[in-house]
């Protein structure tokens, strides 16, 4: 393992609506983290995971469906430490 990358995790659930719609559902997100100790730059990488439990929109309204494609890379300016 390299010195100085973390991981991260959390969960969530969520519950959205608007005039003819609603969704409810859960999330979460699982990383990594690092730090570069000689410049001040942090890169992350994470990928956010998310399972809807119940919705009216189209043709699988009511059905669960998983989502995986939400996630992100991060490079980050570290002003102070």
């Amino acid at each position: 393992m390299v010195l100085g990358i973390r991981w991260f995790f959390y969960t969530w659930s969520y519950g959205i609506g608007n005039v003819g719609y609603y969704e409810l559902g859960a999330s979460g997100v699982l990383g990594l983290d690092y730090s570069f100790d000689d410049i001040p730059l942090n890169l992350s990488v994470d990928w956010a995971p998310t399972i809807v439990l119940l919705n009216n929109w189209g043709e699988n309204w009511g059905l669960s469906r998983f989502r995986g494609g939400y996630g992100a890379l991060t490079a980050r300016y570290i002003l102070k430490r």
